[in-house]
């Protein structure tokens, strides 16, 4: 899914430039230009990502989209030829800046940020949709441990770990233990939201808050509990096609 952008600029150059800038780009796509901020539509109309914005245009200050703006902001990039406004947008919480000229090098480092801050958005979407989609439908676990069997909801259920012959059933407020294998349990609610993230673990997808790149490919998953738990790389593409399947 490509991205949406608006290029909010007085000058017809510089909307030109940005064009050729993100031309290579495949996954951005302009979808407006807008030459003073009074242009722009109703916010409930609003559907863009991320705004380039100019700061020095003729009857209004760029800034003044802050004040003007209530619904969460889209990602800002300011384009600029004035450097002084760089703590201003920091103030602001703008993701970045770009100097008029726009450099190549320079600008190929902000859409490499920007590319990673809008896909983990995307992932953090996608996890919020299938936590909904996912809580819909919770079938109850049977689990065997040493005082009887146990009947839990699935969605009650945070992680599973291996534990040697032993599998630990990681609820919110206690650990059941049972001699089962973790192939096991991801054999039976794999279409019911559990997938592996590493040989001794394997997650329930609704009961994690959130999905964070890591070193060397792996990721970790941070769980409703506040247990941050480690995704492997062999796994993570699994965990990432799980949330393609339940907000497809």
């Amino acid at each position: 899914m490509a991205f949406r952008c608006w290029i909010i600029d007085d000058e017809t150059a510089a909307h030109k430039g940005l064009e050729i800038a993100l031309s290579p780009y495949q996954d951005f796509l302009i979808t407006a230009h807008f030459y003073a901020l009074e242009e722009l539509p109703e916010q409930e109309n609003a559907s863009v990502d991320v705004i380039f914005l100019d700061i020095e245009m003729p009857r209004a200050n760029g800034f003044s989209l802050f004040e003007k703006w209530q619904r969460p902001l889209p990602v800002i990039i300011l384009v600029t030829a004035y450097q002084q406004y760089a703590l201003r947008a920091f103030e602001n919480h703008v993701f970045d800046y770009v100097l008029k000229p726009i450099d190549e090098t320079r600008f190929k480092n902000v859409v490499k940020r920007l590319q990673d801050r809008l896909n983990e958005k995307q992932v953090y979407e996608s996890v919020s949709a299938s936590r909904k989609e996912i809580g819909r439908q919770s079938p109850h676990v049977k689990i065997q441990t040493d005082s009887g069997i146990q009947l839990v909801e699935l969605k009650e259920i945070v992680y599973f770990q291996a534990v040697g012959d032993f599998v630990a059933v990681k609820l919110d407020n206690q650990e059941l233990v049972t001699r089962s294998t973790l192939k096991a349990f991801v054999r039976q609610f794999s279409n019911q939201g559990v997938v592996q993230i590493h040989r001794s673990f394997a997650i329930n997808i609704v009961r994690m808050e959130r999905l964070e790149n890591a070193s060397f490919g792996d990721a970790i998953a941070y769980m409703s509990t506040g247990e941050a738990l480690k995704v492997s790389r062999r796994y993570k593409k699994a965990v990432l096609d799980l949330l393609d399947a339940y907000t497809a």
